[in-house]
């Protein structure tokens, strides 16, 4: 008799755990609802922190979200998944505000150069490519020919030579100054065994710089492009070559010959015209 009451006493209670989960359950189901309906929880503002190239209708159309919105409806995982499916978003996070507002905060790619692959895509300051490239971007970026996409990031093994010159190249070119300054680089032509030839604006519209020794060799360039500027009797150059910074051939448009250059330029530097 005993181990009867005992059942029907476990079973009561059993019975009377299940009805309070259940109604808990049912009591988070309609707060949820009320809270996730509520006038009162609707978005006042949209905040959106990091935007340069994208509008913000244009953030706002990723996102999928827009002023109005209840704040506690809205799926902050899946906004941020779709901010960073957009081709310019590269970061992103999807904040509530305490005083009924939504915070998006985004950091977009920072384009560097187009690169061929027999398509045109962007690069990215990283060297990633995140989208492809527009006819503006080309004309635009300077534009990196003659690679292939093994050639440039192969996949789980170290960055490859023409990956770590091409892109100290383009970092070197997003300076306001300098020989390969921004607006003055146009192309970077790769050749995997001689390396980099560099297509420019300005008086001399092609330079050779092979591996290495960038900064140095970029020196030299504007030495002696400082001194053409003021000797007399320098013939047109259309090129250098400057894969031995010490040892500056430089090519004649007239005649196609070539001069090398072994003495001491401006201020006394080595690399001025003979």
């Amino acid at each position: 008799m005993e181990s009867i009451r005992h059942g029907i006493g476990l079973a009561v209670k059993t019975l009377t755990g299940l009805m309070m989960t259940a109604g808990m359950g049912i009591m988070f189901i309609v707060c949820h609802d009320l809270v996730t309906q509520c006038d009162y929880f609707k978005a006042e503002a949209i905040i959106i922190e990091g935007g340069s190239v994208l509008s913000r209708d244009e953030i706002l159309n990723a996102a999928a979200i827009d002023v109005g919105v209840n704040v506690f409806k809205i799926n902050l995982g899946r906004v941020r998944e779709r901010l960073l499916s957009h081709p310019w978003i590269a970061e992103a996070e999807v904040y509530r505000d305490p005083v009924k507002k939504i915070r998006l905060r985004i950091m977009e790619h920072r384009p560097l150069a187009v690169i061929d692959l027999g398509k045109r895509f962007v690069l990215n300051n990283k060297g990633d490519i995140f989208k492809e490239a527009s006819e503006a971007e080309s004309v635009s970026m300077p534009v990196v020919t003659g690679v292939d996409y093994a050639q440039w990031r192969a996949q789980n093994a170290p960055d490859t030579q023409v990956f770590t010159s091409v892109m100290e190249i383009l970092e070197m070119a997003q300076s306001d100054g300098g020989i390969f300054a921004k607006g003055v680089l146009r192309e970077i032509r790769v050749d995997r065994e001689i390396g980099l030839t560099l297509l420019l604006e300005g008086p001399v519209g092609s330079m050779r710089i092979g591996y290495g020794d960038y900064a140095l060799k970029a020196k030299r360039a504007a030495d002696i492009l400082t001194y053409m500027n003021y000797a007399e009797g320098i013939p047109v150059i259309s090129g250098l070559d400057l894969q031995s910074p010490d040892f500056i051939v430089a090519k004649i448009a007239e005649t196609d010959e070539t001069s090398v250059s072994e003495t001491p330029g401006p201020k006394g530097n080595k690399g001025g015209l003979t």
